[in-house]
């Protein structure tokens, strides 16, 4: 026969066995077959441990598809792995690029997102602005994706997607972050409300000051 003791909080607990809470689970989706996303947010499980970031198939060929890719991902999790709303995050990350087009695409997408519990993160024109923000401030809209790269490279030699340049980001995250909200009070200073108009913008920030963060 097992026996039982009263805890200090009142509840049975049954001796000899120890109930652990497994991690909370962060659910991320990026658009296309791109790796740059997955190669800088793979890192954060070895910097921190509570969370454990997990990545839904990055086959997704548009904002709409990405927020898809996530809300399938999540209900096809069970038991163990199974996704719980109340202590798990979902994150879909996709780019605003410039073309004016994109704007009703990210509308659809974030609404859909809304519905399902996830929430987007934007960069404005494309992710590497994230990068950027590393080493420097910017206000100025860039012209094209293409423009953030050639940037880019002024800081990064030679670099190109898909590689992973993590290391050599890492020692400017705290002013990236801090840059990254500037610019969102920037842009809310200056009344712009369309995504295309929010060039240049990260919110990539508010994911991770979060893992980042030393309190429990």
């Amino acid at each position: 026969m097992v026996r039982s003791r009263q805890t200090h909080r009142g509840k049975q607990e049954r001796r000899g066995k120890v109930k652990r809470e497994r991690a909370r689970f962060i659910i991320l989706g990026f658009e296309g077959k791109n790796k740059t996303e997955y190669h800088y947010f793979k890192h954060f499980n070895r910097l921190q441990k509570r969370y454990i970031l997990k990545f839904a198939p990055e086959n997704a060929t548009d904002p709409y598809h990405v927020v898809d890719s996530v809300s399938k991902w999540i209900h096809k999790q069970k038991g163990k792995e199974a996704f719980d709303p109340k202590s798990d995050y979902a994150y879909a990350v996709f780019d605003t690029d410039t073309d004016i087009k994109r704007e009703d695409q990210i509308k659809t997408a974030k609404e859909y997102a809304k519905q399902n519990g996830i929430q987007v993160l934007l960069s404005s024109p494309c992710f590497e602005l994230w990068y950027i923000l590393h080493f420097t401030d910017r206000r100025a809209a860039y012209s094209s994706n293409d423009a953030v790269i050639r940037e880019l490279r002024k800081y990064i030699s030679g670099y190109e997607k898909n590689t992973d340049v993590f290391d050599k980001v890492f020692p400017g995250m705290s002013e990236a972050i801090d840059r990254a909200k500037k610019l969102r009070q920037y842009h809310e200073e200056w009344g712009h409300t369309r995504y295309i108009e929010r060039n240049p913008s990260s919110d990539v920030d508010q994911l991770v000051e979060m893992l980042m963060r030393k309190d429990k």
